[in-house]
């Protein structure tokens, strides 16, 4: 009697378990034949992205145009180069015209003619490096022949819970991406999920009480475990791997002190109280020929205080951190580099020899981490002569001619966006700084609203504004309608 019961309990259970497996199969098959197509060409030889963010964030994704999707099986002799990142490697605040990606695309197409090439731009704004290595596994049905990576700005450890895994529990997270690098159902869930059902921040950027979470995990550790497995992913892959290090701006802390100060406070009254390093920074760089290492900016200089404020800036991530965060986060993609034989584009330390008085800001940095369309032009150059040093030698080198750069700024770019309306909102946030960055960029130049913020900005500090009278005369109406003074109304986004 007993024996039967068993006997019928252990068929049920095994039926079950039949049926589950089936369904699981039917899904994963379903899975298989209909994943979305996420990539579309953009304009010639360039595809972009339209994957959400896989942290639960929200971002506009920043495609203008939807052509058609990318094949799956390359051309003969197609060289295909994925390029991933955050918001720097969409283009922004300038659209992808002027990303590094789509500068990468002319410069290539220019160097190797007669070869189609075909850029992959997975740059993503509001991404970590979970985010990319999701990206990485979906784009390994297309098969990139070069990967790029530059990242490591936004990498959060306070929200998904992820973020940390490969650094607090390496063997339980190895065994989920060997999972999702094999089930397509996985990877769907995984990456849509998030934005369907709601996760950290979704809806909105990450603000207010979101900040002050505690860390889930060390971020300097969880970060050299997440460049190591985006390095040695795309490596078992079959790619040839190049790796940037990243920049962030000598600026960005001390503007965004003052921003915290002054949170609550209009625009117009935050301005008028500006004081002491910021207000002398700031007035250096509303003023033609601003050499802002010749400035007084306190008894340590610029360094000093730009010192202190990555200390403020990055104190959660270690007591003993004195570096800024774009030396750590480059330390980490030159060890793992060097562990998988990635080829190393050390752009940070490029730009900084050109930069004045060799400080990562202004003109090059346009806010903390976003660049000139001419700075983009630099990394991509940068990258460009890596992925061609790989075309004239080793594994996969091309049959054909491969002509070498011309030395000079980057690609021209074309139709850029106009930074106006950015740095207003910059304004408006009291980051007054990184406003007269944007406002006073070649791209804004004919602009008339930009005109206006420079010329509002200026009189703010007590000075004249520098513009003509019909423009002085329009300078309060300008104010209250942009938001920049107390009681004027939002402006439409």
């Amino acid at each position: 009697m007993a024996g039967g019961h068993l006997r019928r309990v252990a068929a049920r259970l095994g039926l079950t378990l039949a049926s589950l497996a089936l369904t699981l199969a039917s899904l994963e098959l379903a899975a298989r034949l209909l994943t979305p197509s996420f990539l579309v060409q953009e304009r010639e030889g360039v595809f972009a992205s339209l994957l959400p963010l896989v942290n639960g964030r929200s971002a506009e994704i920043q495609v203008l145009q939807l052509g058609p999707p990318l094949p799956v099986a390359a051309e003969a002799g197609e060289l295909r180069v994925a390029t991933f990142g955050e918001s720097s490697m969409e283009g922004a605040p300038w659209g992808h015209a002027a990303s590094p990606a789509t500068q990468l695309g002319g410069l290539l197409a220019g160097a190797l003619p007669g070869r189609r090439v075909t850029v992959l731009n997975l740059g993503r704004t509001s991404s970590f490096a979970l985010d990319t290595w999701y990206y990485l596994v979906g784009t390994a049905r297309y098969r990139p022949d070069v990967v790029v990576f530059y990242l490591g700005m936004n990498d959060r450890y306070d929200l998904d819970r992820e973020a940390c895994l490969p650094a607090t529990h390496p063997t339980l997270h190895g065994a989920w991406r060997w999972m999702v690098e094999r089930s397509r159902l996985l990877w769907l869930t995984r990456v849509y999920l998030p934005r369907l059902a709601g996760g950290p921040g979704s809806g909105a950027d990450v603000t207010g009480s979101e900040r002050e979470q505690p860390l889930r995990c060390d971020p300097d550790r969880a970060f050299q475990a997440w460049t190591d497995v985006l390095v040695e992913t795309a490596t078992r892959h079959g790619a040839r791997v190049v790796v940037a290090t990243p920049v962030f701006s000598c600026l960005a802390p001390l503007d965004r002190d003052f921003a915290g100060a002054h949170r609550g406070v209009a625009p117009g009254e935050a301005l008028a109280s500006a004081d002491g390093p910021y207000r002398r920074a700031l007035a250096c760089l509303l003023a033609a020929g601003c050499d802002l290492g010749a400035v007084d900016l306190g008894p340590d200089g610029l360094g000093g205080l730009v010192e202190a404020g990555l200390r403020v800036v990055a104190a959660a991530a270690s007591p003993a951190l004195v570096k800024p965060p774009d030396e750590l986060r480059g330390a980490a993609w030159k060890r793992s580099a060097a562990a998988f034989g990635a080829t190393l584009v050390d752009f940070a330390a490029a730009l900084r020899a050109i930069s004045p008085g060799h400080r990562l800001g202004p003109p090059h940095l346009v806010d903390s981490v976003h660049l000139s369309p001419t700075a983009y032009g630099l990394l991509a150059r940068q990258v460009a002569r890596a992925i061609l040093d790989g075309q004239r030698s080793g594994p996969g080198a091309a049959t054909g001619p491969v002509a070498s750069l011309p030395d000079g700024a980057g690609e021209p770019v074309l139709a850029v966006q106009d930074p106006t309306e950015v740095a207003l909102t910059y304004a408006r946030a009291r980051q007054f700084l990184t406003a007269a960055i944007l406002a006073g960029q070649p791209a804004a130049a004919a602009n008339p609203r930009a005109r206006l913020l420079l010329g509002w900005l200026r009189r703010g500090l007590g000075g004249p504004s520098g513009l003509d009278a019909a423009d002085e005369a329009g300078l309060e109406d300008f104010a209250a309608g942009a938001g920049l003074v107390r009681g004027a109304a939002s402006p439409a986004r």
